[in-house]
């Protein structure tokens, strides 16, 4: 089993050198920070932008990182979409910008350089002589692009695919390699699984880190600590700690408050736009959703939204416990309130 934490906190992720440059920005544009620098042995140009997203005074800043790569057949990717990252206004924060944006050009350099993290695409024609095989999951989706990642030594047969189709996709195990997924991280039947390129394809990069950039290990390992702590701790043999994963902090934290409101939905109160009509049953449960266990209730937009003092606990792991000590009871107009 492999120690995760200490992996994590030895190995520095590599940097691609930029020069950098800053825009404050005039009217509507947003301040932005360009990352200069060469490709693969390209010319010298604009990599990679950061444009401010949102800033609040003396809060924290939010970044839209936007890689400028353009895909030209086999020679470079494309990063896809952009990244939202939250910096403080400082200049530890914005030396951090930099170093993610450094990051990012360097894992892009390694997909164009490394074969094994790019894979063999197969054209139009060949993935149509693929026939049924070139289907999501039993049919339901036609592969747009598909790119081969291993090929079975024995069986010289594609066993770690990688599929895109028009809703996503991700990658497709069959024969050896979906065999040896270990059952807590396997999905699907022990011949083929498909491990959507959401959150499972973690799965995929734990076992077979090999096909993944240091990067994209580095958020695999991260991804599966927070979203699946059972499995990670099957993995790495450890027991995770309280703040080290975020689906375990809020499981804990529904435990520990199954007799309180927990919200559940919430709307703009009607002409008021800093107050909110927030709906909350006991421990979050949904069955008791429509029930006389169900209350509604008047809170101010800042509790639940904004930081602070009197933000609610839980926020942070997208729980809002409801106090009805503090917040008075919703009434709809024309209806008695509670007690009358």
């Amino acid at each position: 089993m492999l120690n995760a934490k200490n992996k994590a906190s030895s190995n520095q992720l590599p940097e691609h050198p930029l020069s950098f440059r800053f825009s404050s920005g005039s009217g509507r544009r947003s301040p932005t920070i360009e990352g200069r620098g060469r490709l693969a042995g390209g010319e010298e140009r604009v990599l990679i932008v950061a444009r401010l997203f949102t800033q609040r005074p003396e809060s924290s800043q939010f970044w839209s990182i936007t890689g400028l790569v353009a895909k030209t057949g086999e020679d470079e990717l494309e990063l896809n979409t952009s990244l939202h990252r939250r910096f403080d206004p400082t200049e530890q924060g914005v030396g951090q910008l930099k170093r993610e944006m450094s990051q990012i050009i360097a894992d892009i350099e390694a997909q164009i350089t490394t074969p094994e993290f790019r894979g063999h695409s197969l054209t139009a024609d060949e993935i149509s002589d693929m026939g049924r095989e070139a289907t999501w999951e039993g049919a339901q989706e036609r592969m747009d692009e598909v790119r081969i990642i291993r090929v079975d030594a024995n069986s010289g047969r594609p066993d770690i695919l990688y599929a895109a189709t028009g809703g996503g996709g991700g990658y497709i195990l069959r024969g050896s390699a979906q065999k040896n997924m270990p059952e807590y991280l396997r999905l699907g039947d022990i011949k083929e699984g498909f491990y959507e390129i959401g959150t499972d394809w973690m799965r995929v990069a734990t076992i077979y880190p090999d096909y993944y950039t240091p990067r994209q290990q580095k958020t695999a390992e991260s991804g599966l600590r927070n979203l699946f702590p059972s499995a990670w701790e099957t993995h790495y043999d450890q027991r995770l700690l309280p703040g080290e994963s975020f689906a375990r902090d809020k499981e804990d934290f529904l435990i520990a408050h199954a007799d309180d409101l927990i919200m559940m939905q919430a709307r703009a109160s009607p002409g008021n736009d800093s107050l909110m009509i927030v709906t909350a049953v006991p421990g979050g449960d949904l069955t008791l959703m429509g029930t006389d266990q169900e209350k509604t209730f008047v809170m101010p937009y800042s509790d639940i939204y904004d930081g602070g003092e009197a933000a609610s606990p839980g926020r942070d792991l997208g729980v809002v416990l409801v106090d009805p000590t503090k917040y008075p009871e919703y009434v709809p107009e024309g209806e008695p309130s509670p007690g009358m």
